[in-house]
């Protein structure tokens, strides 16, 4: 049982090797792959070989084999749950020791894509890359076929091999007897060839890793150790190391990590290999950044010096604080001076760049606010959200972490490019959000910048926009007075225009009723006097008051109808017209001829202009009759631009013969003061050759 006990912590510091770091076993590099035993050739009563795909297990378990059985080539099946894809894969077979029926000596492993794999299928057999036993110093052939050294004490056994494929179901384990000397070939190194198998372990590579440097170049500044490649530093897997050879004349060795190209960086993290009685050197170690690879020359950029008060750890966190100089470089060297010959021994080198995490697409209430390096939250906003961002984000990396310093001080973790909102809105004052994305070995990065946040306070709290403020309401409340006082002034003038108007109309009215109705009028009543003073009534007398009164009704039946404001269109002038003119010049024994092209009869036209139109017109007509000696008349109604045109037309004597004289200072003038005191114009055409004349007539018409 003494040599069980160290048997068991030597094996299990393989699998337990990371519990001393808590949160970071299997996230950064290998990934354990589940396993059940599905089936094995033979086993011995008593012994639960179901035990031996959980790893090592405690005495008398795990798959033994003995007796009859350990003179003929045995298997082991162990099936996945689920279908493994990897590059690469790494096991390790567990055995107790030799006092405790021993190891088997020779041994290979097959892989299958069966879905219910067993014993015939189609297997293929794993080409070992690196194979090697717990004693660093004996190193396995890398063949298909493994056989274990009989003067090694195999309590580890670790294989390494490229998967032939992806979608690997199951793992077929294969022992095979070895020929004794006088004796019957045997499996096992125990009593009778008996072996007994602790556990069968299977990890694969890291899918997704922010570790940059699996994979890379690792420089060794003597010959390593046989079997211990120096590739091993980088190939992802805890329980594979490498180490310099024993070299008592050279005892300072280091190790150097090219990583590609100058990379600033978040935190290293040195896995050593512990157990053997190898443990580092107790005045620590120094680790450098350096902008060229190993081989050239460059500069040294950082620097620091790991002391003793690491030593016990089975893996050093180094960050940026821990030395001094710029946290970046094109490789990394471990060095250690003064220790011994095989130092330093190292199990992984992981390095893990700056992700540089930070807040973007800010929005307020769905409308997306402008960061100009300082992000300001406008007062009132009642949501506020953002979208962490990891502009260099390596694969693997999809979770964050954000806090506002100064209001809410916890971190709240999320995804990387999904959106975030605040949980509310921070009251006013300034602030410092941070965003940390999180490796894959589970630490956060350090390398972001924390955004300046501020909540604008409502505007009242400024004085500045407090006095704007009031200014602008003082300016509003003076323009809007000012506006309601002009738009009283206003209505008030139109009203005062329409008293105006309506007085004019009056005037006019008084004015027409004087002079037509008055006049004619006064001309029966001194007929009448006539009349009366004369013996014997002259029939010509009693004629002319006849057709006086005839006369003083027409002038009042046309007063009356320009009074009438169902005719203020231009259609009732235009009837008035065609009613008018015919039966006037007709008793003239003139010709009337009557061209009216009006597209809107029913637009609107102001009494005033009517009335002016309709009596310069009649003076027009009168004027024709009276001077012209013509026969024919013609009259021309159209509305075009706004604007009402009259053109009448006569023949006879033109305006270069004697009818010009009379019109020129009776008809012309009383024509014109009418156009003008409707805002229109008045134009005398003269006929061609001389012959004939006629007038323009032009008046504005409202907006229609």
């Amino acid at each position: 049982m003494k040599d069980w006990g160290m048997v068991r912590v030597f094996a299990l510091r393989f699998v337990l090797l990371l519990a001393l770091v808590p949160g970071w076993a299997g996230r950064a590099w290998a990934v354990p792959v589940e396993l059940r035993t599905v089936r094995v050739s033979a086993a011995e009563p008593g012994f639960s070989q179901e035990a031996a795909a959980a790893g090592p297990v405690a005495p008398g378990q795990g798959w033994k084999v003995a007796g009859e059985a350990a003179e003929s080539d045995q298997w082991a099946i162990f099936q996945t749950p689920s279908p493994v894809a990897a590059r690469l894969l790494l096991i390790q077979l567990f055995f107790p020791g030799p006092e405790a029926d021993s190891s088997f000596g020779k041994f290979g492993v097959d892989v299958t894509t069966d879905a219910r794999p067993f014993p015939e299928g189609r297997w293929m057999p794993l080409i070992l890359e690196a194979a090697s036993v717990a004693d660093p110093t004996v190193a396995l052939p890398a063949v298909p076929t493994v056989t274990l050294p009989r003067q090694a004490v195999p309590y580890a056994t670790t294989l390494r091999s490229r998967a032939p494929f992806d979608g690997i179901t199951a793992f077929r384990l294969r022992v095979f007897t070895e020929p004794r000397e006088g004796a019957p070939a045997k499996l096992g190194r125990g009593a009778a060839g008996a072996f007994l198998l602790g556990g069968f372990r299977v990890e694969t590579d890291a899918p997704q890793s922010s570790n940059i440097a699996l994979g890379r170049q690792v420089y060794c500044s003597r010959q390593v150790q046989p079997g211990l490649p120096s590739r091993n530093l980088t190939d992802g897997f805890h329980a594979t190391w490498s180490q310099p050879a024993l070299d008592g004349a050279q005892p300072d060795a280091f190790f150097q990590l090219d990583l590609g190209q100058l990379t600033r960086l978040d935190h290293v993290v040195m896995r050593r290999q512990q157990g053997s009685g190898m443990e580092p050197p107790p005045d620590g170690y120094t680790v450098e950044l350096l902008t060229e690879s190993g081989g050239f020359a460059g500069g040294m950029v950082w620097s620091a010096r790991r002391g003793a008060a690491q030593a016990g750890m089975a893996a050093d966190v180094i960050r940026a604080a821990d030395g001094q100089g710029e946290f970046a470089g094109r490789s990394l060297m471990i060095q250690v001076r003064g220790g011994k010959g095989d130092q330093p021994r190292i199990a992984e080198l992981e390095v893990y760049p700056a992700l540089a995490a930070e807040p973007g697409f800010w929005q307020s209430d769905g409308r997306v606010l402008t960061d100009s390096g300082r992000l300001e939250i406008p007062p009132g906003a009642r949501r506020v959200s953002f979208v962490p961002l990891c502009r260099k984000a390596a694969e693997g990396v999809v979770m964050c972490r954000w806090r506002m310093q100064g209001w809410d001080a916890a971190w709240h973790e999320a995804v990387l490019g999904s959106t975030v909102e605040l949980p509310g809105i921070p009251p006013p004052g300034d602030y410092q959000l941070e965003v940390q994305a999180r490796h894959t070995d589970g630490l956060w990065d350090t390398s972001g910048r924390a955004v300046p946040v501020r909540a604008e306070p409502p505007w009242w709290s400024h004085a500045p926009s407090a006095v704007a403020a009031l200014s602008g309401t003082v300016v509003l409340a003076g323009t809007a007075s000012w506006w309601w006082f002009a738009r009283r002034m206003r209505r008030r003038l139109r009203k005062t225009e329409e008293h105006l108007e309506l007085h004019r109309d009056r005037l006019r009215i008084s004015r027409d009723m004087h002079d037509e109705i008055g006049a004619r009028l006064t001309s029966i009543a001194l007929l009448a006097e006539r009349t009366q003073r004369q013996a014997e009534a002259s029939p010509g007398l009693l004629d002319d008051i006849a057709q006086q009164a005839r006369t003083t009704v027409e002038a009042l039946d046309t007063i009356v109808w320009a009074v009438n404001p169902r005719h203020d269109t231009v259609g009732g002038l235009q009837d008035y017209l065609c009613d008018y003119a015919p039966s006037w010049l007709s008793a003239a024994g003139m010709e009337c001829v009557l061209d009216f092209r009006v597209s809107l009869p029913d637009r609107p036209l102001a009494l005033a202009v009517r009335h002016h139109l309709l009596m310069a017109a009649k003076e027009a007509l009168q004027n024709a009759v009276k001077h012209s000696g013509g026969t024919r008349c013609e009259l021309v109604l159209t509305d075009r631009d706004n604007r009402l045109e009259l053109r009448i037309s006569v023949d006879g004597r033109g305006f270069g013969s004697g009818g010009v004289v009379g019109i020129t200072h009776t008809g012309m003038v009383a024509i014109l003061q009418r156009l003008t005191e409707s805002g229109g114009t008045c134009e005398f055409l003269p006929g061609p050759d001389g012959r004939g004349a006629g007038v323009r007539l032009t008046v504005p018409l409202e907006a229609f």
